[in-house]
This record gives structure tokens, C-alpha cells and sequence, in this order.
């Protein structure tokens, strides 16, 4: 398949690439330096609201991986970034495709879990109603710019991510060096769930959903087997061979870092890939201490 891809610069974009030109499909990227432009790699400007027909000619399928990082200080400025540079962007490929491609086999655009809020106690899966809070919101006004793609019959899929797991960036790697010095802990009561995936099985979960005909709709990006903040902190600390005895207060976190250290980090929700396995999406790593260990290149 020719696939082109936004976002494919970042975490999960760069892998999703790898295994897909592993698996011998063709690879178009979106890019906005124009330094960067080749034969695959195609310019755009979603805030200016450019993009040529030329890398919609041949592709099979769109997956949308674009959005600023919401791992930092939330001011003013910054969530009105977070949610701006995922409209603009998903707006503008919409458009486009229905442009240039109505009859686009399949649209694949990122999600976040922070759809359905969080709790301690309860289970969520795709059939879950929305939250109230600012992630929420941002996830639903992302999600309903695709509506019209599914309006006119392209295929469209909506994965719904958790803490992606991969030791080239995000969550886990900033907690490497801490936990590695012997300094990591549980933070805050520990009690909250993080839903979590192991970067290459969220990879292949983009890639069976781009070739399976019958993914649509909502799926969510997550291991089927979620653990609470303390229990993936003791599960890191094993897999390297140190303590895991340093709680994190979640008192000085909110100071730090404020809202979104308690909308991510000292919250969180056990979210369950129920759709994904009912159409029998097989994981490669399902549990925490396999996908670390694997990850890390450790052994017991």
C-alpha cells in the first residue's frame, strides 16, 4: 500500500514508518521545512492552510499523527497550542482529501484516551461517554473533524492513545534516568491507572487497522492489561534491578507543573482495547514487565 503520513516525524510516526517500509509498503510524509521536500516527503503549512494534490494521487490510506505535546506546563498560550494544532492540521487534511481523494480507501487519525476523563474505580472502553475537562474537549473537537469523511464513505478510524512506552521518548524515558540512579517511586497516592502500549504493538495496531476492513469507527491504543502508578513503578524498578522506595509527592508535582500534572500524571483511567480484540488484533507485548524487558534489554 502507499501510505502518507502526518506526524511522522514524532514518536509513533517514526516507527509506524520503519515498520511499514519493513513491510514493504510505500511511505509519503508531510513536512513543514522546505529543506526537507523529496520525492516522498511532501510540504505543508497547516496554518496557512497549503497542501498540493501531488501526494494524494496514489496513496491508499492518510494516518494522522500530528499535535503539539501536552507533557509540559499548561498555560493560556499552551492549550489553546494543544488543541489549535490538532484542528488546523486534521481540518486541513480532511479537506483536502475530499478534495482530491472521495474515494480514499481509509483515513486513520491519532486520539487521545483523555476522551473519557479519569477515575480510580472505573472501566472505560470505546462505548464510554465523554468527560468534562479540557483533554476531553480537545479529543472530541479533534474526532468530529473527521465526521465528514465519514459522511461521504471513506473509511475512517479514530485511535484513542494512551502512554505510548518507548525508550527513544516520551513518559518512560524521563523516568529512566531517576528510576536507574535508584530515586524512582510511586507518584502521588500511586492509585491512578495508566493505560498504557508498547510503542511497536501501537505501530502494528495502526497498520492492521489501515488493512482491515472492518475497523472503524472508535478504537483505543491500549495494552489490554492497564496497572495503577504503583505497580508500573515496581514493575520498572525489577526490570532494572533497583528500588522503587522514593514516592514523588503529588503536592510538588501541581506545583511544577500544575493542571497537567493532575489531568496525566496524578490521574488516570483503566481503559480497555475492547474493539481491537473482538476483531482479533493480536499484541506482542500485553504485559508491562515483557514490554519493558524488551524494550530496556534486560532479562531477569
Amino acid at each position: 500500500m502507499d501510505f502518507l503520513i502526518s506526524g511522522a516525524s514524532g514518536l509513533i510516526g517514526k516507527q509506524l514508518k520503519k515498520d511499514l517500509e519493513l513491510q514493504g509498503h510505500t511511505v509519503r510524509t508531510l513536512v513543514r521545512n522546505k529543506a526537507n521536500i523529496s520525492e516522498t516527503a511532501h510540504y505543508w503549512d497547516p496554518q496557512e492552510g497549503i497542501l498540493e494534490k501531488e501526494p494524494f494521487a496514489k496513496i491508499d490510506a492518510i494516518i494522522n499523527l500530528s499535535g503539539e505535546s501536552i507533557s509540559s506546563l499548561w498555560t493560556s498560550q499552551k492549550k489553546e497550542r494543544i488543541l489549535q494544532s490538532r484542528i488546523a492540521t486534521t481540518r486541513l487534511l480532511v479537506a483536502k482529501t475530499l478534495e482530491f481523494r472521495p474515494d480514499l480507501p481509509v483515513f486513520l487519525s491519532a486520539s487521545a484516551i483523555g476522551y473519557y476523563g479519569n477515575s480510580e474505580t472505573q472501566i472505560f472502553d470505546e462505548n464510554s461517554p465523554l468527560a468534562n475537562s479540557f483533554l476531553a474537549q480537545v479529543c472530541d473537537l479533534w474526532e468530529k473533524e473527521l465526521n465528514s469523511l465519514e459522511r461521504v464513505g471513506i473509511r475512517t478510524v479514530k485511535v484513542r492513545i494512551g502512554l505510548v512506552l518507548s525508550k527513544d521518548g516520551g513518559g518512560l524515558k524521563q523516568m529512566l534516568l531517576p528510576f536507574k540512579l535508584g530515586l524512582g517511586g510511586k507518584i502521588g497516592s500511586g492509585q491512578q491507572y495508566w493505560s498504557w502500549i508498547d510503542i511497536r504493538d501501537l505501530s502494528n495496531l495502526f497498520i492492521f487497522s489501515a488493512t482491515n476492513q472492518k475497523v472503524k469507527g472508535i478504537i483505543n491504543g491500549v495494552s489490554p492489561n492497564a496497572v495503577t502508578n504503583e505497580k508500573f513503578s515496581k514493575t520498572l524498578a525489577s526490570v532494572l534491578n533497583r528500588p522503587a522506595w522514593i514516592p514523588v509527592p503529588g503536592s510538588i508535582l501541581r506545583i511544577l507543573m500544575g493542571e497537567m500534572a493532575e489531568a496525566i500524571i496524578l490521574s488516570g483511567a483503566n481503559v480497555k482495547p475492547n474493539r481491537v480484540q473482538e476483531l482479533g488484533f493480536i499484541y506482542r507485548y500485553p504485559q508491562l514487565e515483557d514490554s519493558l524487558r524488551s524494550l530496556l534489554k534486560t532479562t531477569e
